[in-house]
């Protein structure tokens, strides 16, 4: 698709017809496994359990495709629709609100639970280029989109499952680097362990030989490990040496670079340290942060500016404009840390050990704001902290006293101010909620009340991190739908 309404259209139609065709195969192979069982001697499958299978040999009931043809063109068949149609069935379901409704009107719907269980069939083959493809994929989807959606299952990424696959696949492609990335994700996503994941990723940062694309995934990871340890120096020298390995978004790693000197900066004139060195953090920090904007918009998706982009321009203009009133320096003028604001976007709170959390507490609690909208963006961040840390009802509370109370008043915060902080903060509040209603999730009041918070974020529209945003919203949402709570 591109920004041109045609193509775009002739683009989704397209798409609409691969889905007609996989939907077909897709019921031919159940059929025919439902055949076999029943010719077997076991119990015929109904048609909605069917739907439901996990995967079409289990169906049948048999551990191996296999078993059911030995014809190569069937079982590449089969791998490949696994992958295509289970990814597709994902990508679907997790579009957000309004358009999940628009697709939903042409037939247009996916479903989770079946997108994810015909990926890990095809993960069954990863000699198999689909197979190869879904086993990478389906990392890329535990490790980094399911694991910072904050309302879901317990057993919704199946830690042990993941493990064995990511195993499985050193084993047979040992001298990969992309395995190095999904393996300190999961040391941050699921053990809290910054230091380990940075260490598993040094040999993809120092490996010359490898492929320009498998370096710059290393070395973007560890940047974000970095500034999730408050290692801001090593932060910005990672994003600094990015753009020789990529330039999707050159404005990002320019702004990075600038807020990790800020925050550093910053730091040193709080700790007293050598004024020579506080200096140098200043003059690096503005050098870097005046390059975004000739970056900005650069890049699009879609024909429209990469969104994190879109967050990172109007950050920018903030400053700025702030920079022109004062008539002040760049770096005097950006108000709340821009460095934890990134941590919570990047969703690491969850990711970061206790001693970490303290510090962005410390780095939050260190700025003094100067309007109703630094204080409720600065209170919206410390309450995902104390929320990491354990403490669910002082994070709703902070949230509640200091962010949602402006709910009335927030339009008149100035046009710089950020649009995101009010559904970021219902959000959160949900999330909050859906901790309170305890771990068998009993409490029927808090999820509630939960599905209410989630209602009015999704219908905020337009706002800057919206996109961000979406993917959890429409989880939890589906979440609790699943429970019988109508969102």
């Amino acid at each position: 698709m591109n920004a041109n309404l045609t193509n775009a259209l002739k683009a989704l139609l397209r798409i609409r017809k691969a889905y007609t065709i996989m939907s077909n195969i897709y019921q031919i192979e159940q059929d025919y496994a439902s055949k076999l069982a029943a010719q077997d001697g076991s119990t015929r499958i109904s048609a909605s359990s069917r739907r439901r299978s996990f995967d079409f040999s289990l169906a049948a009931g048999v551990d191996d495709f296999s078993s059911l043809s030995d014809n190569p063109v069937d079982h590449f068949i089969h791998v490949g629709l696994c992958f295509s149609y289970g990814m597709l069935q994902w990508a679907l379901s997790i579009v957000p609100a309004p358009f999940d409704k628009a697709l939903a009107f042409m037939s247009f719907k996916g479903d989770r639970t079946v997108g994810h269980s015909l990926m890990w069939e095809a993960t069954k083959y990863p000699e198999d280029i689909h197979g190869a493809l879904s086993s990478f994929t389906t990392l890329i989807i535990y490790n980094g989109l399911s694991s910072r959606c904050d309302i879901r299952p317990a057993d919704a990424v199946p830690y042990d499952r993941v493990t064995a696959l990511l195993q499985n696949l050193r084993r047979l492609y040992p001298d990969s680097h992309k395995w190095d990335v999904q393996q300190a994700m999961m040391l941050a996503s699921h053990e809290r362990k910054l230091e380990e994941a940075i260490q598993v990723l040094q040999p993809g940062v120092e490996d010359k030989q490898a492929p320009k694309f498998i370096t710059a995934l290393c070395v973007f990871e560890q940047g974000c490990k970095y500034l999730f340890a408050h290692n801001y120096d090593a932060c910005a020298k990672s994003f600094t040496e990015l753009p020789k390995y990529t330039d999707w978004s050159v404005a990002l790693f320019h702004y990075i670079v600038g807020i990790s000197y800020v925050d550093a900066h910053r730091k040193a004139l709080r700790n007293g340290g050598d004024p020579e060195q506080t200096k140098r953090y200043a003059a690096l920090a503005n050098k870097s942060l005046s390059l975004v904007m000739g970056e900005c918009g650069k890049r699009k998706v879609l024909g429209r500016p990469v969104p994190i982009e879109v967050y990172v321009k109007n950050n920018m203009n903030r400053y700025l404009a702030k920079q022109a009133a004062q008539k002040c320096t760049l770096v005097e003028a950006i108000d709340v840390s821009p460095a934890e604001e990134l941590i919570w976007l990047h969703g690491a709170h969850d990711s970061m050990p206790e001693a970490q959390l303290q510090v962005s507490l410390e780095e939050l609690e260190s700025y003094k704001t100067a309007n109703d909208e630094e204080a409720a963006r600065t209170a919206l961040l410390k309450a995902a902290c104390l929320r990491s840390l354990g403490q669910i009802s002082s994070a709703r509370e902070e949230i509640e006293q200091h962010v949602l109370i402006h709910t009335s008043t927030a339009r008149n915060w100035g046009r710089h101010a950020s649009n995101w902080v009010l559904p970021a903060a219902d959000y959160e509040v949900a999330v909050c909620l859906w901790h309170e209603a305890g771990p068998d999730k009993q409490d029927q009041a808090k999820l509630r009340a939960c599905a209410e918070h989630l209602k009015a974020a999704s219908k905020a529209s337009g706002h800057d991190l919206q996109t961000f945003q979406g993917i959890k919203i429409s989880t939890g949402i589906g979440t609790l739908k699943k429970l019988g709570i109508e969102v």
